[in-house]
C-alpha cells in the first residue's frame, strides 16, 4: 500500500473517505515498514464491531454529536458494524493526550460504553479503510479546549500512565541523546573514511586465512576461527529459514561463494552476519569488527548496483559495537576441517567416512556395544568440541557389521556375510530360502548369477 501526505481541508477529507480512500494520523514516515511514529490529528475515530446496535440508533441516541460516520467493510445488512468521526479544532500533538481524548468521547457518549468500542480506536497510529456503503457527514467540528475542559484534571497529571504534558508535544520533543563517539572511536572513523576498503582490510588483517566448509547438513552456522578472521558459512535468517554463503557447484564439485545482488536483501544479511560474528567473538575491537564487515561484503555482495555506501556501512558496525543486536543463532564451535583434506570430496561422505574411521579406531571388544558408544562419543565432543558428531548404538553397529567386526544371528546379516566374503552361491542361497524376505532372495540371486 502506498501511502501520500496530505495538507487538506476538511471536505477534501471526506471526499477521500467517500471515495474509500484509507487515511490514517499524520506520521513521520509515509513508508509500511519501520515504527510508526505520531506527529499530529485533528481527528478522533472510534470503531463499533460489536453488533448489538445499530448505526443509525447510536446516532439518534448519542449526546455527542459525530463530524461524520459510516458503515464499515464488515457490516452486515443493519448496519451493525461502524465507525463514527470527531473532528477537533486544534491538532492533537502527543499519542498520548490522543489516547485519553479518544477515551473520553468513547466512555460518554451516552450509548457505548468504552468497553464496547474496538481497543485500536485508542490507538493514535491505526489506518482506517474508507465508506464504500455511504458517507455521512453532521458539520460538526469539536473544540479541543471543550473536549479538554470534560476531562478530570488529574488524568493530565504526570503520575498517570496516559501523562501528558504541554510542553512536551510530539512535535516538539528533544531529539534523543546518543552516545557521542569516543576519540578512539574517531580516529578509527576518519581512517575508514579517508582511505579505501582494501587498504582498510589490508592495513588490519593480513594474510585473510580460510578454513573449512559445513561438516553436516543440520550446521546452522559455521565459524571460521584464524587469529583474526570469522566467517559465518551458515546461519539462521529473520524468518527462521537457513541461509547459506556458499553453494555446491555440481561440475566443479566444489564450495563456490554465493554473491548477493540488489533485490536480495542485501544489507539484512550484512547486519545478521554481523551480529554472529560479534556474538562469536565479543572481544573484537571497532577496528576488528569493521574488518569482518568490510570482507563480508567484499567476498558476498555484489556492490554494482545500488551500491552500500561508507556511511551505512560504519553506522551499521558501530551500532552493533556500542549495543549488540544479538540476533538469534545456534553458537556452537565447530571442528575446524581444511579445504585441502576435501578435496573433491563430498562434505557428506568426508564426514560419514571420518565417522566411521574414529568409531573403528576406538573401539574396544572387552566392551560392550553401549560402553563403547559412551566412551566414543566422549572422544568425539573432546577432540572436536561440538555435539553435531556422535553415534547411537545402532549406527556403531552398523559400521560394526560392514567391517565384519561383530555378527548377529539374523538370516539376512548371515546371507550378507557371506556374500561380503566371497562364499555366497545358489545352493547355499537356497538354504535361506523361507527365512529371507522375497526381494533379498532376488537381489542376491542376481548378483551372484
Amino acid at each position: 500500500m502506498r501511502w501520500e501526505a496530505v495538507e487538506t481541508d476538511i471536505d477534501k477529507f471526506y471526499d477521500y473517505i467517500r471515495k474509500n480512500h484509507f487515511v490514517r494520523p499524520n506520521l513521520k514516515s509515509t513508508s509500511n515498514y519501520g515504527d510508526r511514529e505520531f506527529i499530529s490529528s485533528n481527528v478522533i475515530f472510534l470503531d463499533y464491531d460489536k453488533g448489538e446496535i445499530t448505526m443509525d440508533e447510536f446516532i439518534s441516541k448519542t449526546t455527542i454529536t459525530p463530524s461524520f460516520y459510516y458503515k464499515s467493510h464488515s457490516s452486515n445488512p443493519e448496519g451493525n458494524r461502524f465507525r463514527v468521526g470527531y473532528v477537533v479544532d486544534t491538532p492533537i500533538c502527543s499519542p498520548d493526550e490522543f489516547k485519553i481524548y479518544s477515551r473520553e468521547l468513547a466512555a460518554h457518549n451516552g450509548v457505548i460504553s468504552m468497553e464496547d468500542w474496538d481497543e485500536g480506536s485508542f490507538s493514535a497510529t491505526r489506518m482506517f479503510c474508507g465508506a464504500e456503503y455511504g458517507f455521512h457527514s453532521t458539520g460538526e467540528v469539536m473544540s479541543l479546549k471543550g473536549l479538554r475542559e470534560r476531562i478530570p484534571p488529574e488524568m493530565f497529571s504526570t503520575s498517570n500512565k496516559f501523562a501528558y504534558e504541554a510542553t512536551k508535544h510530539e512535535t516538539q520533543r528533544e531529539p534523543s541523546k546518543r552516545r557521542g563517539l569516543t576519540t578512539e572511536e574517531q580516529i578509527i572513523r576518519d581512517e575508514f573514511f579517508k582511505n579505501g576498503v582494501d587498504w582498510f582490510i589490508s592495513q588490519h588483517i593480513q594474510p585473510v586465512i580460510e578454513h573449512s566448509t559445513p561438516i553436516s547438513e543440520t550446521d546452522l552456522f559455521l565459524f571460521y576461527n584464524p587469529d583474526k578472521y570469522f566467517e559465518v558459512i551458515k546461519k539462521r535468517s529473520f524468518n527462521g529459514k537457513v541461509m547459506s554463503n556458499y553453494h555446491y557447484d555440481d561440475v566443479s564439485c566444489t564450495y563456490k561463494r554465493n554473491c548477493f545482488v540488489d533485490g536480495e536483501h542485501r544489507r539484512n544479511k550484512i547486519a545478521v552476519s554481523l551480529s554472529f560474528i560479534h556474538q562469536i567473538a565479543p572481544e573484537l575491537s571497532l577496528t576488528d569488527l569493521l574488518t569482518q564487515e568490510l570482507l563480508y561484503i567484499r567476498n558476498n555482495i555484489d556492490n554494482n548496483k545500488n551500491p552500500i555506501d561508507k556511511t551505512w556501512i560504519w553506522d551499521t558496525c558501530i551500532k552493533e559495537y556500542i549495543k549488540p543486536r544479538n540476533f538469534p543463532c545456534m553458537r556452537h564451535k565447530k571442528m575446524s576441517i581444511k579445504k585441502g583434506l576435501l578435496g573433491n570430496q563430498h562434505y557428506k561422505s568426508f564426514i560419514k567416512n571420518f565417522r566411521k574411521d574414529y568409531c573403528l579406531s576406538i573401539y574396544d571388544n572387552s566392551l560392550s556395544v553401549s560402553d563403547n558408544v559412551k566412551i566414543i562419543n566422549e572422544y568425539l565432543y573432546e577432540d572436536t568440541e561440538t555435539n553435531s558428531l556422535f553415534v547411537n548404538e545402532r549406527t556403531l553397529k552398523n559400521y560394526l557389521k560392514e567391517e565384519r567386526v561383530i555378527y548377529t544371528n539374523k538370516p539376512i546379516d548371515e546371507v550378507k556375510r557371506l556374500y561380503q566374503e566371497g562364499l555366497l552361491t545358489l545352493d547355499i542361497l537356497k538354504e535361506y530360502k523361507g527365512k529371507i524376505d522375497k526381494n533379498s532372495m532376488t537381489k542376491y540371486k542376481r548378483l551372484i548369477s
